[in-house]
């Protein structure tokens, strides 16, 4: 018994310990994620992907909270830009701008906008989306993009989307089409590490 219970003690210990070594490592890592975005300084305005929050701010975020954000996240609203960040240490992990009724107008002028920006966009799909990857080098050609996704490399460390619910381009200069248009950036490599985090956190409060 005494051997059985010396067994079940050790095996708990291995399992704190190499939990625990599971979610330092997963700091460590989004640390460094988070480091290699920011290095692109992709953002709207002071609002940098992959940075912490300065004391500005931080003060804007506690003045405008937005509801509903995910869990282990707080979300806020500085005049057109929307900020999601994490709630332990202030890593921005999104940033985006709403346009719910763009016009035609509208929508050549924030297409000239990212363009100006970003350059020529990395893809199009639909007639709906437009976006611009990047990898911690820079902007992601399309020629790239293809070759990556059909030899199944590295997946792009950030990227700039925009969403329409209608048409992007159009010939017709008379087209009064209203859309909702989004406009994104975001990480799927820092999000995954994000929500690793979260899990870890779980299983070590446990």
């Amino acid at each position: 018994m005494k051997n059985k219970a010396s067994l079940l003690f050790g095996l708990i210990i291995f399992v704190l310990y190499t939990t625990n070594l599971s979610a330092t490592t997963v700091d460590q890592e989004l640390d460094r994620i988070a480091g290699e975005v920011a290095g692109l300084k992709l953002g709207f305005g002071t609002y940098i992907l992959g940075s912490s929050l300065n004391d500005s701010q931080k003060k804007m975020a506690a003045r405008s909270p937005v509801d509903k954000a995910m869990q282990g996240t707080h979300k806020f609203q500085d005049g057109e830009v929307f900020v999601v960040v994490s709630s332990d240490n202030g890593i921005i992990l999104g940033i985006y701008k709403e346009y719910p009724e763009a016009t035609r107008k509208q929508m050549k002028s924030i297409i000239g906008d990212l363009m100006f920006r970003h350059g020529e966009p990395t893809a199009m799909a639909h007639d709906k989306i437009v976006y611009w990857t990047y990898n911690k080098s820079g902007k992601i050609s399309q020629d790239e993009f293809d070759f990556a996704r059909q030899s199944g490399g590295a997946e792009s460390l950030v990227t700039v989307k925009l969403s329409s619910s209608g048409k992007i381009f159009t010939e017709k200069e008379e087209d009064n089409t209203i859309s909702s248009v989004y406009v994104m950036i975001t990480s799927d490599p820092l999000s995954k590490l994000f929500l690793a985090k979260g899990s870890s956190n779980k299983v070590t409060k446990k």
